[in-house]
């Protein structure tokens, strides 16, 4: 599950969920920048890495190349994707409906 996060200024990703996922081929890239916002005091991430993520099941799946910054803290959703991926998927958040919509190009 994905936490959809108008207000966040990263994609994230959490290292429990890139474990699980056991990928390969993708590098982590060092990231000096730390990560207010989760607790009291910043989070120092382990690095960004850039992913590819799906949306929807085929024929309408709509894939993108995202870029995530990865960290090591506990959390109940699997990543974050924040407002700036929705111009990726060209989506509109729907906080109301609890929706996410996005043209699939058919």
């Amino acid at each position: 599950m994905i936490f959809i996060d108008n207000g966040s200024s990263v994609n994230v990703l959490f290292k429990s969920t890139l474990d699980r996922m056991k990928v390969e081929g993708f590098e982590f890239e060092p990231v000096s920048i730390p990560l207010y916002g989760f607790a009291e005091h910043f989070i120092p991430p382990l690095g960004q890495i850039v992913l590819p993520l799906s949306l929807e099941n085929d024929p309408q799946r709509v894939t993108k190349m995202i870029t995530f910054m990865v960290v090591d803290i506990p959390s109940l959703y699997n990543g974050i994707l924040r407002w700036p991926a929705f111009k990726d998927f060209r989506a509109v958040a729907s906080t109301y409906h609890q929706k996410l919509k996005f043209p699939v190009g058919k």
